[in-house]
């Protein structure tokens, strides 16, 4: 592959890469965008399970709270 490319700036290398003879394996590129699609939905259902675990326990702090005020 010819030419320069910058992962800084979000750009993706369109090469296979292995960490060696008989070393590591990594994806290949042409699955690259299929599996950051799936990624991205993970990341995005943690974020919400997270966000309403956050909620339940914000609610279980003010209720606490408010039993002590009595």
């Amino acid at each position: 592959m010819s030419g320069e490319f910058s992962s800084a700036d979000g750009q993706l290398r369109l090469v296979n890469v292995s960490a060696g003879r008989g070393g590591k394996s990594y994806l290949a590129w042409q699955k690259t965008p299929e599996r950051l699609e799936v990624f991205c939905r993970h990341l995005n259902q943690e974020q919400k399970r997270l966000a309403h675990h956050i909620q339940n326990l914000q609610q279980q702090i003010a209720e606490y709270k408010s039993s002590m005020e009595h």
